[in-house]
């Protein structure tokens, strides 16, 4: 993802980690976000329907990765928990 969501801010943004459909394209992110003296907060962010992007987490929750296992020739098998 080369550019965040306007949606998403950037203010005590640490980290964030985008979550790609198979073909590579960016469907979903979860946000970490760190206050001095305070806890760990995680945002999550999900494209709608009407392709926009929106706060909460998307449903059904999509798969980290999984982009990547059709370019790795070696993976033979995948186990969902």
């Amino acid at each position: 993802m080369k550019e965040l969501p306007k949606l998403v801010t950037t203010n005590h943004l640490r980290f964030y980690w985008p979550y790609k459909d198979s073909e590579g394209k960016s469907i979903a992110l979860v946000a970490r976000y760190e206050k001095p003296n305070e806890k760990k907060k995680f945002l999550q962010f999900h494209l709608n329907e009407m392709n926009e992007w929106t706060e909460g987490a998307p449903t059904p929750l999509p798969i980290f990765g999984i982009e990547t296992l059709s370019k790795n020739e070696h993976i033979q098998r995948v186990y969902i928990f």
